[in-house]
């Protein structure tokens, strides 16, 4: 699912965080592409009513963090990043502090 709401997607990072053993593996859409930056062009000019919710790796990486998830990787979907927003993020649950 495409959770677009800051405040859900934490949700569903923590109780992914929660309830897995060792780590979960999520599919962001990330604004490193080129659909992004054309979209995001279109958005500007007016050829589209708003930009793409495409969130920065800065970004995507501490909402992850924040669930209590430390990022082990990115990795694109397509052999060519610029070519796919999507990006998986392997993630493991931080071992916790005493």
């Amino acid at each position: 699912h495409l959770v677009r709401e800051p405040a859900l997607r934490a949700a569903f990072l923590r109780e992914l965080a929660r309830v897995s053993r060792i780590g979960v593996i999520v599919d962001f859409r990330s604004n490193r592409s080129l659909r992004v930056w054309l979209g995001a062009a279109r958005a500007r000019i007016g050829l589209r009513s708003k930009a793409p919710g495409a969130l920065s790796f800065e970004v995507i990486r501490a909402e992850v963090e924040a669930a209590g998830l430390e990022l082990r990787a990115f990795l694109p979907v397509r052999r060519v990043p610029l070519l796919s927003d999507k990006v998986v993020v392997v993630a493991v649950k931080r071992a916790p502090t005493a």
